[in-house]
Formats: C-alpha cells, structure tokens, sequence
C-alpha cells in the first residue's frame, strides 16, 4: 500500500499509512514494524528514485533463500506490570538456574480464573526474550475463556 500511494503521487498518505500501521503493530502486538517496512518507509522519506515504478528490480540479495523469519509471537506486554514481584522474580531466578544447555526447566503457574497467570507469564516472557534469539511462541490455551474449549496438549503440540 505504502508504495502503491507513493508511486501514485501521494508520499503523504504513504507516510500515513506507516504510521498507522506502525501504531497498530505496537497496539496490538507490542512489535515494531520489521526491516522491510522500515526500509521502505525511509527509501519514502528520501525520494529513493529505486522505487519509481520504471526502475529496474533491485538484484537478488546472496543467500536470500537462506533467510529464515523469527517467530516473535508474545503478546504484548504490559506498560505498567504491578504486584506479583515475588512470583516473577521467582520466575526469573528459575530461569537464572537454567543456564546448563542441557537443562530442561519446565515451571507451571496456576490460580483461578482471572487472577493475572497469562499476563505475569507474558510479562517474565518479555523479560526473559532476549536469551531466545531463534524465537519464542505462544499458544493460548484457553484455560478459562468462556464459550471456547480448552486446547487439547496434542493439539497445542502439533
């Protein structure tokens, strides 16, 4: 779309829709536009004549098929996480133990419906993110969501 409404004459709607998308992204994901998209919005910003439509295809990058997409599936986080100190730094600790590559550390959080488990989970997840640099994933389970089944472990696995 950005390039469609840049191509056309309208760089200013182009830039708008960045910014909107930009904002939807950390709305309802808590991520950041990925590489392509920033770098086509700052091509936008400078005139790039590359993305004029008469200009030739850029040349294949070396090792493009080499490329493989991180999946960074967390929900977003929570901008103000209050309460639950003591369980996520045991949480983190936990995590702090488990610096074996061989070891396997697997911590079950439970409580009634509604008391906060998924966003203290999600919350230590961001924490913890960064030593997870092939990924992390996140599988809603729906425990507790009214009108829906829990998800079957096999189901969750496969």
């Amino acid at each position: 779309l950005m390039l469609a409404l840049h191509r056309n004459g309208r760089t200013a709607d182009a830039l708008t829709a960045y910014e909107q998308v930009k904002q939807r992204l950390a709305d309802e994901l808590g991520i950041d536009p990925g590489d392509q998209l920033r770098q086509l919005h700052l091509a936008i910003l400078r005139g790039d004549p590359e993305l004029a439509i008469d200009s030739p295809p850029p040349p294949p990058r070396p090792g493009w098929d080499d490329e493989v997409a991180v999946p960074r599936q967390l929900p977003g986080d929570l901008s103000t996480f209050t309460g639950r100190g003591a369980e996520l730094d045991r949480l983190l600790s936990v995590a702090d133990g488990a610096s074996l590559p061989a070891a396997v550390v697997i911590v079950a959080i439970d409580g009634m419906a509604g008391v906060g488990k998924t966003a203290l989970a999600v919350h230590a997840a961001h924490r913890l993110a960064g030593r997870f640099p092939d990924g992390q994933l996140f599988i809603d389970l729906h425990g507790f969501t009214e009108g829906v089944p829990p998800v079957d472990p096999a189901d969750a696995l496969e």
